[in-house]
């Protein structure tokens, strides 16, 4: 049985990675782009006030 291997990375929701895609105009577009990249989002959190995405992909 074969098991698929992910690659993890947690992004920082605030100046710089994904702040303008926090805008509904340029949400979809920046999903997208990470999405090409083999980037699935699988959770948002807020931790002390930041938000933090959560990126996963098969090795």
């Amino acid at each position: 049985m074969h098991h698929t291997r992910w690659e993890y990375k947690v992004e920082d929701l605030k100046a710089g990675f994904l702040f303008k895609a926090l805008e509904p105009a340029n949400l979809t577009e920046t999903l997208n782009r990470e999405g090409m990249q083999g980037w699935e989002l699988i959770n948002v959190i807020s931790v002390n006030g930041t938000m933090k995405a959560f990126f996963k992909r098969a090795r």
